[in-house]
């Protein structure tokens, strides 16, 4: 009897060693816009194509080693048009849109949705600019949850914190009519524990954007191109944007509220090229969720 049950004991575990990790079955959409608005009165000198760029190359390499499949999109601005950097094809804003929202649907997903160029805020919402049109937080997060699977949305553009739906029940958000408040990582931690509580019902979209409503998200300079926000985030990643050379992070596990702490901490440590107050003032905003979300696990 005893050796019967041993060897259903052995059966069993090479049978779970076999089983395919659920995280491993995860595909991941990369979806990368970095806008400088060539041609146009809106133009930026330099950062957000080499932003879009970098988080492209760095989030392939994670999704590979961790085993998962991926798909990308890159788009960049030139001559006032939109480009699909991968075909080469000029686009409309609507036929962009259009292109993300037929990505393949599907419940193992994971959609990472990053922007950098130019952002509004409003009392109601924030904004980010594409040519010349506004494009709302709320309705990327509809069309990332339309597309399945769980989303992260990363919004490096100024004015980018007012994020909607993102409050516990209270009508409160993370951004603020003071240029100098912004939120740590233990208040966001005590929000997601309260959340966890709450009947309100959250989407499976996850939020990190660059600043509060009142402040900027600064850019890099020329000859250290990156902006500051998405420099912090390829460093945490263990991407070198000096040496462009891509590498794994220390951490073996990479989840939403790491990312969000590590930003922030790394933001207050960078070098002040520019006036210190700058810096002071851009203090990254994470949605409000009632659980964490692993985003790659090596």
């Amino acid at each position: 009897m005893r050796k019967t049950s041993v060897l259903l004991l052995v059966v069993f575990l090479i049978l779970v060693s076999c089983r395919p990790s659920p995280d491993r079955q995860r595909h991941v959409n990369i979806i990368a816009i970095g806008f400088d608005y060539d041609g146009t009165p809106s133009a930026l000198p330099y950062g957000p194509e080499q932003d879009a760029e970098a988080v492209v190359r760095q989030l392939s390499f994670l999704a590979s080693e961790a085993g998962y499949s991926y798909e990308t999109l890159l788009y960049e601005s030139n001559g006032g048009s939109i480009v699909n950097v991968m075909t080469g094809e000029r686009l409309t804003n609507d036929e962009m849109v259009h292109e993300i929202a037929s990505i393949e649907a599907g419940s193992s997903n994971l959609n990472i949705f990053y922007f950098s160029g130019h952002g509004i805020s409003t009392d109601e919402e924030s904004y980010i600019l594409l040519m010349n049109t506004l494009w709302g937080l709320g309705n990327i997060s509809a069309m990332l949850e339309s597309i399945g699977g769980k989303s992260l949305m990363i919004i490096d553009a100024c004015n980018s914190g007012r994020q909607s739906p993102n409050d516990v029940g209270t009508g409160e958000t993370y951004g603020s009519d003071d240029y100098f408040t912004g939120i740590d990582i233990g208040t966001a931690i005590s929000d997601a524990f309260r959340a966890s509580f709450s009947a309100r019902s959250y989407g499976p979209v996850y939020i990190l954007a660059a600043s509060t409503p009142k402040q900027y998200s600064y850019a890099g300079l020329e000859d250290d191109p990156n902006s500051r926000m998405t420099k912090a985030m390829l460093g945490y990643l263990g991407y070198d944007t000096e040496s462009g050379e891509q590498g794994l992070p220390k951490e073996r596990t990479i989840t939403f509220t790491s990312l969000f702490g590590e930003i922030s901490d790394r933001l207050k440590d960078m070098p002040a090229d520019q006036d210190i107050s700058y810096y002071e003032m851009q203090t990254p905003q994470p949605s409000r969720v009632p659980t964490d979300l692993i985003l790659f696990r090596f």
